[in-house]
């Protein structure tokens, strides 16, 4: 059965009608960004620092192109006695953020985390050849010290000497230090107190600095000759009776007194020998203790 023209050209208009109306409908389509991977670099401003000082932390971010990475790094400071981390964030700008802390005392570790962006990823530890976040450096802080020095004195049989001790504050220690000294039998060793002390206040000595006295004993055998003499100085054997009766009272309370004696210790003490000594310095201060030998010359 053939089709009327009618009906043909109804037909021809319907189906241009439905293909215009399908191709006037509007597409959509799905833009798919491959976020790059940006390279991290970390670095600590002072590796080593005293106690108390604060450490910078700079994280430098390398993208790919003209477009700078964004978003922000997550500091952690870590430290190596398993105490609890410090913590940080800071806002990248320009591809880079830094990040302060004052560390405890003893080594630690510092990681970066990079949160990543629309058009960067976000990065891991990695075990190939660039550095990625979180990156890794480390750094120590020294704990708090001193020191002194104490120069090597020449003495005389019989004499008595001083000499300062010069004490040092290191890596800006602060408090209060006590000296003590040791020598053999035959040599004397003091300071005017038991033990001395002296404060420092992380610059230097904030007080006189401590005295070290030396005395090498003179004895008293010529005092004992002396006596012996007088004894026989008289020309009559009661005279000499009379004498020898007070050698032997003199004898007596010099052992009794020890008077003549020299030195912080009572009692009598023999000459000291001529010869090089040892004496032992030590230094107190809590937990911090240092000692040192210097040698006295007896002449």
């Amino acid at each position: 059965m053939k089709m009327k023209a009618s009906l043909r050209f109804l037909a021809a208009i319907s189906l241009s009608l439905a293909f215009n109306t399908a191709w006037s409908q509007p597409v959509k389509f799905t833009q798919v960004v491959l976020q790059a991977t940006p390279i991290e670099k970390l670095a600590v401003s002072q590796p080593s620092v005293n106690s108390g000082m604060s450490v910078r932390f700079d994280v430098q971010l390398v993208g790919a192109g003209a477009v700078a990475p964004t978003g922000s790094i997550a500091f952690t400071l870590t430290p190596s006695d398993g105490s609890h981390p410090l913590t940080g964030l800071a806002d990248v700008a320009s591809g880079a953020a830094s990040w302060s802390s004052v560390p405890p005392i003893g080594t630690y570790t510092i990681s970066a985390a990079y949160s990543g962006d629309s058009n960067y990823l976000r990065q891991t530890a990695s075990g190939n050849g660039t550095v990625l976040a979180p990156d890794s450096g480390s750094g120590t802080v020294l704990a708090p010290d001193f020191a002194f020095t104490a120069s090597a004195m020449s003495i005389k049989q019989g004499q008595t000497l001083t000499s300062n001790i010069a004490v040092t504050p290191i890596n800006g220690f602060a408090g209060t230090v006590r000296f003590t000294c040791s020598a053999p039998t035959s040599l004397g060793c003091s300071f005017p107190s038991e033990s001395q002390t002296v404060s420092l206040n992380g610059h230097g000595a904030g007080g006189p600095s401590p005295q070290l006295t030396i005395t090498a004993y003179p004895g008293q055998f010529t005092a004992i000759s002396a006596l012996f003499m007088v004894g026989f100085a008289f020309n009559s054997r009661r005279k000499r009776k009379f004498g020898a009766g007070v050698v032997t009272a003199c004898l007596g309370l010099l052992l009794l007194t020890g008077c003549g004696t020299t030195g912080t210790q009572s009692g009598w003490k023999p000459i000291t020998p001529k010869g090089t000594y040892h004496v032992t310095l030590t230094g107190v201060s809590g937990a911090i203790q240092h000692s040192k030998q210097v040698n006295i010359t007896v002449e």
